[in-house]
């Protein structure tokens, strides 16, 4: 898996930041949502979000097997592909080794995913798209 050399551009709606910035706000722990990718050229456009179902508190996972069914549906809706976001209450908005892990879980071999963090001192950090190879 690695970054992505030129930095795609990624466009959210200011309606689909709200959603975003309502789940960082509201959450109290960490939780991830998925979000409907439609991508342009070079652009990736983020249409909508919402949240994956899941358990939360320290320990919180997402649930794998629904995501499967976003993702089945997404494509039927004729998206071509998704972003991932995860808020962080109070921390740090860094990519991390567990971050890595899960992307890797998440796209196996082949695939790309837009990764993005929130927390609640206002930072949201868009992470270069991620090709597995």
């Amino acid at each position: 898996m690695k970054f992505l050399k030129e930095e795609p551009q990624v466009l959210i709606m200011p309606e689909i930041l709200n959603k975003i910035k309502k789940y960082t706000k509201l959450c109290e722990h960490s939780i991830y949502w998925v979000g409907k990718v439609m991508r342009v050229d070079e652009k990736y456009y983020i249409e909508d979000a919402a949240v994956l179902p899941q358990s939360v508190g320290k320990k919180g996972d997402i649930d794998y097997y629904a995501l499967q069914e976003i993702e089945a549906i997404f494509e039927e809706e004729g998206y071509e592909g998704y972003c991932i976001g995860r808020t962080k209450k109070n921390k740090s908005v860094v990519m991390t080794d567990k971050d890595l892990d899960f992307l890797k879980y998440l796209m196996g071999e082949i695939g790309s995913v837009i990764y993005i963090q929130t927390n609640n001192h206002k930072y949201l950090r868009i992470f270069q798209t991620f090709l597995a190879q």
